[in-house]
């Protein structure tokens, strides 16, 4: 009986010991002593190195980093279409902004409704407000005076404030 449980324990530490000798040849394994990437250097095939992330969701990452001409922060990574908190973080064990984009910003007063639509972090009903304090003569001499929109959401200012320029 005593040999049966010690045989048992060891053929599950031996099934551990596997079990982890796998863990870390396989992509799910992130060691953390290797160096970070910079994500927005980060190409299809090393994107798809995280264990969660394909080839339809590398491409995803890619196209919001084209997008968004680049991330500016690493917590960018959990507005990309598909990525959940898990695939999140493990993408931040290996790849974080290191370097800044620059960014090219656009004059809000300029900007036709669908131009400004297409703008990150402008989602429709916002636009649609600007427009029609627009039409009644309001012009938007800083940024700032976005906030006072009602319902503006302050939360994204930031990010609006690195796409968007008031002159």
């Amino acid at each position: 009986w005593v040999t049966s449980i010690i045989d048992n324990w060891y053929l599950s530490m031996m099934y551990f010991k596997s079990s982890l000798s796998n863990a870390t040849t396989s992509k799910n394994f992130t060691n953390s002593k290797q160096p970070k990437i910079d994500i927005n250097l980060a190409t299809k095939e090393q994107l798809m190195e995280v264990f969660g992330i394909g080839d339809k969701l590398s491409d995803g990452i890619i196209k919001y980093r084209t997008k968004l001409q680049g991330f500016s922060y690493d917590n960018q990574i959990f507005e990309v279409w598909g990525i959940d908190n898990e695939v999140g973080e493990r993408v931040l064990q290996k790849f974080v902004v290191m370097k800044k984009p620059q960014i090219t910003q656009k004059n809000i007063n300029d900007l036709s409704f669908k131009d400004l639509l297409k703008e990150p972090y402008m989602e429709y009903e916002l636009v649609k407000k600007i427009f029609n304090l627009k039409k009644a003569g309001w012009k938007i001499y800083s940024m700032d005076g976005l906030k006072k929109i009602d319902g503006f959401p302050l939360d994204k200012f930031e990010k609006i404030s690195l796409y968007l320029k008031a002159e």
